[in-house]
């Protein structure tokens, strides 16, 4: 709004130096005409006062007839030049071209019809690391000027904001990194255009994840090295229990058909399978604030099936449990041998990504034939 109200400034200033040339001669002549009148009120004010000094040497009634004429066509002239000179002002201010004074308006309502950016609506999360939170967003209105860029604003807790980043017009996301682990901050945008930046969205709210820094080293299948055992004994503080059957680790399957969810992702046979359907799948989350960047898993046939287990299938990875990354595909794999109880361990490839939701995935049939995915 100011750099409009600058604009306007400067093309009404040109257009006033325009009209002044063209009202030039005009102008002239009122001021003349200004000046003439001011002279002559000021020779018949000396004359009236002259003519009142006269009177006390005689002629009384002749001098004071004379004196009441001066001082009437003075103050005539006086009132002709106060009417006179504000028309001189207005010719100076006012006489601007009735074309100049059209652009001037169609410019005007052109721009008027401009604002800055609508409020973003609220930011979404995306990845969220120990040390990077993503941020995403919606493109606001850009109310009438394409919008130019984004203003991402970081704050620390209940700290102020400040900016932690200048993003592209084409860009609806970013990631701030050189966070400090198991943190909270709040997250803030607003967008900008030529005419200004837009009201700041409200703010979301993420705390980064715990650098715990620990290594899984795996020896052998369903060995005391692994991350559930690690989380059962809280965290290496207490006797080992099932991390599902005390709420620590959180176990869903698309359709449980027999034994209990915690039995996936505990360390005993059990018959544990979901119903026969093609799009099977069990999913583990791991508590809040912890991930792991996982280079090998295990698996336990279920006991009392012998003959259905697992045979092709999908494990994956997310962050966030809306994004999935394949960390392995498993096609016709024979490794769980048609034994209750029986185990198996794979290499894993997370490209140094780090994970809270894992997620199995039936892709096929089992060894049986059946779409029943056994764990």
């Amino acid at each position: 709004v100011v750099e409009l109200h600058q604009a306007l400034d400067k093309r009404e200033q040109s257009l006033v130096t325009a009209s002044r040339k063209i009202a030039a001669g005009k102008v002239v002549k009122l001021q003349i005409q200004l000046d003439a009148l001011t002279a002559i009120a000021g020779k018949l004010e000396q004359d009236a006062v002259k003519l009142t000094e006269q009177s006390a040497s005689g002629g009384y009634t002749e001098v004071v007839a004379a004196v009441k004429m001066a001082q009437a066509d003075a103050q005539r002239f006086e009132l002709e030049r106060l009417e006179l000179a504000p028309t001189v002002t207005s010719q100076l201010h006012t006489s601007l071209p009735t074309a100049a004074v059209q652009t001037v308006l169609e410019e005007f309502a052109a721009v008027a019809d401009k604002g800055v950016p609508s409020k973003i609506a609220v930011p979404t999360l995306g990845a969220v690391q120990y040390d990077s939170i993503e941020v995403a967003w919606e493109t606001p209105d850009s109310n009438g000027d394409p919008i130019t860029g984004y203003k991402v604003q970081l704050a620390a807790g209940t700290g102020e904001f400040s900016e932690a980043a200048d993003v592209a017009a084409d860009k609806t996301s970013f990631t701030i990194g050189s966070l400090k682990p198991d943190s909270s901050y709040r997250i803030r945008i607003a967008a900008r255009n030529e005419i200004g930046l837009g009201q700041y969205s409200c703010a979301v709210a993420a705390q980064t994840l715990i650098l715990m820094g620990k290594v899984f080293t795996y020896e052998s299948d369903f060995d005391p090295n692994g991350l559930f055992y690690w989380l059962g004994t809280d965290r290496g503080r207490q006797e080992y229990r099932n991390p599902a059957e005390i709420g620590i680790v959180k176990v869903n399957c698309s359709q449980l058909q027999s034994g209990k969810l915690s039995d996936a992702a505990g360390r005993v046979p059990a018959s544990c399978f979901s119903h026969n359907n093609p799009n099977s799948w069990w999913a583990f989350e791991l508590p809040d604030g912890v991930t792991i960047s996982p280079t090998k898993y295990t698996l336990m046939h279920v006991k009392n099936s012998p003959s259905c287990a697992m045979r092709n299938w999908m494990i994956q990875g997310s962050i966030d449990g809306a994004t999935w990354f394949t960390l392995c595909e498993h096609v016709n794999d024979t490794s769980l041998a048609l034994v209750d109880g029986s185990t198996a361990s794979w290499d894993l490839h997370a490209s140094d990504r780090s994970f809270r939701y894992f997620r199995l995935s039936l892709t096929g049939l089992n060894a049986a034939g059946r779409s029943h995915f056994t764990l």
